[in-house]
């Protein structure tokens, strides 16, 4: 879960996706009306499109503006208390 506005700080673009890669994909939950960015793989995509796998087992199609490429996390040690965002399944 990210800001919608986040960057990644090696440039990574959607031009870079492909079938396989692993993405954050904006999903709506529409029982609680918000928005949030989850781990999901893409399945397909087209000229306006990408389907994705989310990791918690649903699908969805979804324009570019809702997908953004994982980048690999940088080499980093953490101390006791810090702050991080990890996937726990």
């Amino acid at each position: 879960m990210y800001p919608r506005d986040a960057e990644y700080s090696d440039g990574a673009g959607l031009a870079s996706v492909d079938v396989g890669h692993r993405v954050d994909a904006l999903y709506e939950d529409g029982r609680r009306r918000s928005k949030v960015w989850c781990a999901a793989t893409v399945v397909s995509f087209d000229a306006t499109t990408f389907t994705v796998h989310y990791d918690d087992g649903d699908d969805a199609t979804l324009s570019f503006q809702m997908i953004r490429k994982r980048v690999p996390a940088p080499d980093v040690e953490f101390a006791a208390g810090d702050h991080v965002h990890a996937d726990w399944k």
